[in-house]
């Protein structure tokens, strides 16, 4: 049995035509290492990737969820609730 998490299928379509990744295996390759090493800093896997899409994209500068405390003081991305966004 395959599982997949969501949030690994929308971070695959974000990047799938991506100049910066030759094939599918060095885009996994970026992935694998990049949250690896934000989960040496102490962020879960699933917040590991969603900070990964975050800050691989140039021009997000800020990033708005109801979880802010899992993001907060780990990027320099400014991070929102929606009613501090409002």
């Amino acid at each position: 049995m395959i599982a997949i998490d969501t949030d690994v299928l929308a971070v695959y379509h974000i990047f799938h035509n991506d100049p910066r990744y030759d094939s599918a295996k060095d885009f996994w390759a970026a992935l694998v290492s990049e949250c690896f090493s934000r989960i040496q800093r102490g962020i879960r896997l699933g917040d590991a990737v969603i900070l990964w899409t975050l800050e691989a994209n140039q021009g997000i500068d800020s990033f708005i969820t109801w979880n802010t405390k899992h993001f907060k003081e780990k990027t320099p991305i400014k991070i929102l609730t929606p009613a501090e966004f409002v």
